[in-house]
């Protein structure tokens, strides 16, 4: 099992943050800007002691990316219909938050495709943390989207404990099993959808929707056919068994 999971699940009732994930989005600016809607926008963090986590922070009408250390585990926050990528860029690890949206002037989908070209991205990995429609989670649960050193990808369902800023309890962890590490395993998401418009083209907004609306349903049709499974979290604790076994 991998590390970070085998450490939630034995601290599940109290999972400690050094800051809470909303608060600390508002505390922390997005800097740099190498290409439009892209900005760096988190930090690493510390867990369970000694387990270093880097872990970017969501901001509306952005992607908003990290750089981190190699065999690092990747933290971010407040999903609700966004995507997490792990990818390479100069030899270097990142992590990413690509903000979704209903609404085309703040959807950042063909921002990121724009970013991964722009960098010649070529090793990366996307999800997006969430759980099926029809499972019932305890009110005001928040989803995390965790891509462990390990390379494996999973959404964690957390409560937020009454009288506590930063603790958590862990409601339901989910793996997600996306189809691999390449662009080529994502070519469906590297290019933008609809007619080839130029640059002076999409000055047009019936064009820029037209565009949004191909993009977003080509991403939601791949993230809706991606696999993905619930883990049992629940185990015996007088036998120390820590064994996620797959829920039926």
């Amino acid at each position: 099992m991998d590390r970070i999971i085998d450490l939630l699940i034995r601290h599940r009732k109290r999972i400690e943050l050094p800051w809470n994930p909303f608060t600390r989005r508002f505390a922390l600016t997005p800097t740099g800007a190498s290409v439009r809607s892209v900005r760096t926008k988190g930090e690493e963090m510390t867990l369970f002691g000694d387990r270093r986590v880097a872990a970017v922070l969501w901001q509306e009408g952005l992607v908003t990316v990290l750089r981190a250390r190699k065999e690092e585990d990747l933290f971010s926050f407040e999903f609700g219909g966004c995507v997490m990528a792990r990818y390479e860029r100069e030899g270097s690890p990142y992590v990413a938050h690509i903000h979704t949206d209903t609404w085309a002037e703040r959807d950042c989908r063909d921002a990121w495709i724009d970013y991964a070209a722009y960098h010649g991205i070529g090793r990366m990995k996307l999800f997006r943390p969430e759980f099926p429609p029809n499972r019932r989670l305890p009110s005001g649960c928040e989803v995390w989207g965790i891509i462990s050193a390990e390379g494996n990808c999973y959404s964690a369902a957390l409560s937020l404990l009454p009288r506590e800023n930063c603790a958590y309890r862990l409601e339901a962890l989910a793996q997600h099993f996306p189809p691999g590490n390449s662009c080529f395993d994502y070519r469906e998401l590297c290019r933008h959808g609809g007619p080839p418009f130029t640059a002076e083209q999409l000055q047009i907004a019936a064009n820029r929707q037209t565009r949004y609306a191909a993009t977003s349903a080509t991403w939601r049709s791949f993230f809706d056919r991606m696999p993905s499974v619930e883990l049992d979290i629940d185990f015996d604790e007088a036998d120390g068994c820590c064994c996620p076994w797959f829920r039926r």
